[in-house]
């Protein structure tokens, strides 16, 4: 029980909470107050000595991580993709705003991030898809798929966390 906690807990300080310009990996993460620094990957054990019984609840609490991860990735992108009603007006997707990219299969405290170099606007002049710059390439997607990071500077402007 104790390993799947340590595994949440990695999963909830890893998230990004802002983009910064000033940092080395782009973002700022609980992480970088509880350590100083992202802490972002899991020391794999070696499982050969395992007898078979004690591997099945190994099993479990990673059938129970991934099954945390995937609900959790997904409401917290959820909060970061603020959709008002049709009748307030929102900013537009901008080229230069650095984005969380929704992957379906992503692992565990896995965060993809990318930065808009291209808009598509619809018939409506409203962002409907994107062209991104990520650390492998470049791939388009909807702005469904996408969640806006926050910059820091709105931090100290009353913007989104605080």
């Amino acid at each position: 029980m104790r390993t799947l906690l340590a595994q949440v807990s990695l999963v909830v300080n890893s998230r990004p909470l802002y983009y910064t310009l000033d940092t080395e990996v782009n973002y700022l993460s609980p992480d970088h107050f509880l350590i100083g620094r992202p802490f972002t990957t899991i020391p794999e054990a070696d499982l050969g000595h395992i007898t078979v019984g004690r591997l099945g609840y190994w099993q479990s609490i990673q059938s129970m991580y991934q099954g945390f991860w995937k609900q959790w990735h997904q409401e917290y992108l959820t909060t970061l993709q603020q959709r008002p009603k049709w009748t307030a007006s929102i900013p537009n997707i901008s080229i230069g705003d650095v984005v969380l990219v929704k992957e379906s299969n992503s692992p565990p405290a896995s965060w993809h991030i990318a930065r808009v170099i291209e808009a598509y606007p619809g018939k409506d002049e409203l962002v409907r898809a994107v062209k991104l710059k990520t650390a492998s390439g470049e791939l388009t997607r909807p702005i469904t798929k996408i969640a806006v990071l926050p910059r820091s500077e709105t931090l100290f402007q009353g913007g989104p966390g605080c």
